[in-house]
C-alpha cells in the first residue's frame, strides 16, 4: 500500500492539469501515480469540488443488515 500524500498537494496537480499537461506530465512532475492524478481531476471536474468523496456503502447493508433486530434484541435482554 503506498503512503498518504499531503492534502496540499492534490491542488498543485489539478491547476497543473487545467493548465493544458497531461495526466502523466503532471504525474511524473508531482511523483505520483498517473491513477493518482485521473482519480482526484476526473471526479473534481464533474463534482466542481476538490472535497474529499463519501466512502463506504451508504447505509449499513453490510452482511449483518438481515440480523440487526434480532442482535439489538438481545443486547437489550443481556443489559
Amino acid at each position: 500500500m503506498g503512503k498518504p500524500l499531503p492534502v496540499e498537494l492534490l491542488p498543485r496537480v489539478v491547476d497543473v492539469v487545467e493548465e493544458g499537461r497531461s495526466h502523466r506530465s503532471a504525474a511524473a512532475n508531482f511523483r505520483v501515480s498517473v491513477k493518482f492524478v485521473n482519480d482526484r481531476v476526473l471526479p473534481g471536474r464533474r463534482a466542481g469540488s476538490l472535497d474529499p468523496q463519501p466512502r463506504g456503502n451508504g447505509g449499513g447493508h453490510g452482511k449483518l443488515a438481515g440480523v440487526v433486530g434480532w442482535t439489538q434484541h438481545r443486547i437489550r435482554e443481556k443489559a
